[in-house]
């Protein structure tokens, strides 16, 4: 297991916090597990929330492609422990995290040089968020913005 550096439980809709530190932990030896991870997807994993990213964040920090699409408790304070952990992220999608607002894209744009970017379906998002994106991101060969509601530029 400490060799896998691709993880995908896309729709494991009874993945928990606790299933994550498991997969992160030996629950035998202690030993920690993730390091290794490069590329990692937990889309639409519903059950997930605060706990379950900080531990990602702590455990997986080569991740560079991550989608965390439909994960709808995933907060501004999850985006900003995950990307100042995480700083190799490069490819983060997370559409439909309708919780997200220009708070968590300020985060990326702290932390990250992000190459492709999916906020579709991102309601609290504003322009300020275009903004930013358009100033910080300027190496962006993937944008996706559909269906953010607030936006108008």
């Amino acid at each position: 297991a400490s060799k896998v550096t691709t993880l995908a439980l896309r729709g494991c809709a009874r993945l928990t916090d606790q299933s994550l530190a498991v997969l992160t932990k030996c629950p035998v030896t202690g030993a920690e597990r993730g390091a290794q991870v490069l590329k990692l997807d937990l889309s639409y994993c519903p059950e997930l929330s605060g706990m379950g990213f900080s531990v990602l964040g702590q455990r997986c920090k080569l991740l560079q492609r991550v989608d965390l699409s439909g994960c709808s408790r995933l907060t501004d304070k999850h985006i900003r422990v995950l990307s100042s952990s995480c700083s190799a992220i490069q490819s983060l999608f997370l559409a439909h995290c309708k919780l997200l607002s220009d708070a968590a894209v300020q985060a990326l744009c702290d932390h990250l040089w992000v190459e492709e970017l999916d906020l579709s379906y991102c309601n609290k998002l504003t322009d300020e968020s275009l903004g930013l994106i358009a100033e910080h991101f300027t190496g962006a060969t993937l944008l996706r913005l559909s269906w953010c509601r607030k936006l108008t530029d």
